[in-house]
């Protein structure tokens, strides 16, 4: 028993060892992208089966209102209500999701949530495309819209914040206890980085390894990475990436929704600075974004 417990012991230390060493070798494999060098197209991608992680306060709500002007006439877009669900899951959690949404296939599928690696779990892998923002713009939209926005959930918000919900952005930087956004419990900083980083375990952590993986999954995985501040341009390129579901998308008259009318003041330039040093991972993934959105909308629409 002594020899056969000694050998069981060995044998999970060597398990545990092996375990180890492949989490060490699987956060240094992710290869480093050249935004500059990566090879692009503009050719269509013919596939029925497309996942739209819409980033809040990203434009999502216009995207998602011409999707639907779109679906009328060709496909029947699903739409998720889940609005708050953007932390890393366990391996079941994401198990359960990527057949729940395979389930819906062929569609174009969008929800607030993180990359999901749908052919770890034996399926097909779906196209995925997205909507980035500048992050000063993006953090600043996101503090006055849960605030004096069409937020869903915005008089819980402001009962929690008390007489800090009136505060603008400049005096919220200025509190000494630090800015409180809202009192929901997923993580806001860094959001699109670790939207794009998905669920791995490096995806817990802010720094450059998720960074990393963000942008490898933002150059592999995606079709294509659109702009808020080039909105119209982005969806042309959609339309010619994706045809099967953005055809004559350029033709519709693009609203802006969730546009808050009854936002504060703008930050200072000292408060801008506050936020680009807090959000770093994301001013950074955006200017890799953006490399990629210049250099294919060259390629889609070349300069005359």
């Amino acid at each position: 028993n002594s020899s056969s417990s000694s050998r069981s012991g060995s044998r999970s230390r060597s398990k545990a060892s092996s375990a180890v060493t492949a989490t060490a070798v699987d956060r240094s494999s992710v290869p480093v992208v050249d935004p500059q060098t990566l090879p692009l197209s503009c050719k269509p991608i013919r596939s029925r089966n497309v996942v739209y992680n819409r980033l809040p306060k990203c434009a999502s709500s216009s995207v998602g209102l011409l999707i639907k002007t779109l679906g009328m006439n060709n496909f029947k877009p699903v739409s998720s209500r889940v609005f708050g669900d953007r932390g890393v899951w366990s391996a079941e959690k994401q198990k359960f999701n990527a057949n729940r949404i395979d389930k819906s296939f062929p569609t174009l599928y969008d929800q607030h949530m993180r990359y999901l690696n749908f052919s770890q779990f034996g399926l097909e892998q779906p196209i995925y495309f997205n909507i980035v923002r500048d992050p000063v713009a993006r953090v600043i939209s996101t503090y006055y819209f849960a605030r004096t926005g069409d937020h869903h959930d915005r008089e819980r918000i402001r009962g929690q914040l008390g007489h800090r919900a009136d505060w603008s952005l400049d005096e919220c930087y200025s509190a000494a206890e630090g800015c409180q956004f809202t009192r929901s419990t997923h993580p806001s900083v860094n959001m699109m980085t670790m939207f794009f980083c998905g669920h791995h375990d490096d995806c817990k952590r802010h720094d450059q390894q998720a960074l990393r993986r963000a942008k490898y999954n933002l150059a592999t995985h995606y079709a294509f990475v659109g702009l808020t501040e080039e909105l119209t341009a982005s969806i042309s390129i959609l339309e010619k990436r994706l045809p099967d579901f953005f055809e004559s998308a350029s033709t519709v008259q693009l609203t802006r929704r969730n546009t808050n009318t009854r936002a504060g003041p703008p930050p200072s330039d000292k408060t801008r600075r506050l936020i680009e040093q807090q959000h770093s991972l994301d001013v950074e993934l955006y200017a890799f974004a953006k490399v990629l959105f210049d250099r294919t909308k060259a390629l889609c629409f070349p300069p005359q």
